[in-house]
């Protein structure tokens, strides 16, 4: 039963960090609708400054897409994406665990294996945390020293 759980646990852990990139979309000029090869338009709004068609014009030069300038903000970033993903995460298996305590009903054998996983998720809490913990004072403590 346990590994029956533990496979659709993983199943559909893989399946929401595949939703993710697939939520991202390009910046096309056309906020919908497409051109024809003859220039007609059809059902494409422009967006602001770009003409139906046309590809969007810039200054050249390359531009930075993630808007990260030093080390400390990437990590910063990085562990406010780590922190978002973690935390339902580590919720739902406080919740599994839970559930694990009721079916237990008095069995040692399964009562034990759901102590060890709240065990292992309050493990997983604390370094979710502190990781982030640690980050925000390394974050801090660089923008004071500038």
């Amino acid at each position: 039963m346990s590994k029956k759980i533990f496979s659709i646990i993983l199943f559909l852990s893989i399946i929401s960090l595949g939703v993710a990139p697939s939520m991202v979309r390009a910046d096309y000029p056309c906020v919908s609708g497409w051109v024809s090869p003859s220039g007609t338009v059809s059902g494409c709004v422009p967006k602001s400054g770009v003409v139906s068609g046309s590809v969007p014009s810039g200054s050249g030069g390359l531009e930075n897409p993630i808007s990260i300038n030093s080390i400390s903000d990437f990590i910063a970033k990085l562990l406010n994406i780590v922190v978002t993903i973690g935390t339902p995460i580590v919720v739902f298996f406080l919740i599994l665990s839970g559930f694990r305590f009721v079916l237990a009903r008095g069995n040692e054998e399964t009562l034990k294996s759901a102590k060890t996983g709240l065990l292992y998720t309050l493990i997983g809490a604390a370094l979710l945390l502190g990781a982030w913990t640690v980050a925000q004072v390394i974050t801090n403590t660089v923008a004071a020293l500038q």
